[in-house]
């Protein structure tokens, strides 16, 4: 392989370990907001959450919509890392059929990554990282 060929594949997988980092830290800001904020929202109104049991819906809301962006960036993360496991192999497989990539194009088709099935959302919604994580916050809410 050439030096250019060399420098191409490199740049080329850290465009794309950059795209990983990105979604692993929107994932870990979404979680930080979640355990800082909604405790201490919590704690100010359980007086009135007691009263006026129709602001629990008022609380899970952005819960669960917090909980659904994470998921979202979980499976972009793991989409971005099928691609680039696929530009270190240089091969796919789209329908039972090897495919050579093109590897340095620079490109995220979304074609190849979603090829993995393991990428859907809502396998990571249910993943260990946020179903636990977001659902212990509506189980508190909901105890109280």
């Amino acid at each position: 392989m050439s030096e250019q060929n060399q420098e191409n594949k490199r740049q080329y997988l850290e465009f794309i370990q950059n795209n990983i980092s990105r979604m692993a830290q929107n994932s870990l800001l979404l979680k930080e907001i979640t355990a800082v904020i909604f405790p201490i929202i919590t704690i100010f109104l359980s007086s009135e959450l007691l009263a006026n049991p129709k602001l629990i819906s008022i609380l899970i809301a952005p819960i669960l919509a917090f909980g659904f962006m994470d998921a979202k960036y979980l499976a972009l993360e793991r989409k971005y890392i099928n691609l680039f496991n696929i530009a270190v192999k240089g091969e796919y497989i789209e329908n039972n059929v090897t495919k050579t990539s093109l590897l340095y194009d620079f490109s995220l088709d979304k074609e190849i990554i979603t090829q993995d099935k393991k990428n859907k959302f809502l396998e990571a919604l249910i993943s260990w990282s946020v179903l636990p994580f977001y659902l212990g916050f509506i189980l508190v809410i909901i105890s109280i």
